[in-house]
């Protein structure tokens, strides 16, 4: 549930209602919620326009498009919180909210290595995650749940 911050095109916004993405395979495959949810989704429409316009004036190539447009959902980056000074509150940027303590964030597109081509790196904050390691042999061990770390 991202109910902390959202970066869109368009500004950073606090959902007023939280916003369920399920992911499959390393990309969102459905986006649910209210007016946010809705805003999130004309975000990812309006980069895949993007995308398309770039094709169309050749400045990217026809056979990287599909790529480009699967990877608008891709998650590039995920983060843990653990900065106690770092506040969300109205009107706070995506670079600060992502650090606050027992947050967690979760960003589309591009990574910072370049490994995913993207238009677009959106970070999105959730506030209460309950986050686990899940080991190669199927053990798990919590590591976050109700802004506190399990260590």
């Amino acid at each position: 549930m991202l109910d902390g911050v959202l970066m869109t095109l368009s500004g950073t916004i606090q959902p007023r209602q939280p916003v369920r993405v399920i992911f499959r395979d390393g990309r969102a495959v459905k986006v649910e919620g209210g007016a946010d949810a809705n805003r999130l989704r004309d975000n990812f429409r309006q980069i895949e326009g993007r995308i398309k316009k770039l094709v169309q004036q050749k400045r990217l190539k026809k056979s990287e498009e599909s790529e480009y447009r699967q990877n608008i959902t891709a998650i590039g980056e995920v983060g843990i919180g653990i900065n106690r000074q770092s506040k969300i509150y109205p009107g706070v940027g995506p670079m600060e909210a992502e650090k606050a303590y027992g947050t967690m964030h979760i960003a589309f597109g591009i990574d910072y290595d370049g490994n995913i081509k993207a238009l677009n790196h959106q970070d999105c904050v959730t506030l209460r995650p309950e986050t686990w390691l899940v080991y190669a042999d199927g053990r798990k061990e919590r590591i976050l749940a109700n802004q506190e770390f399990s260590f």
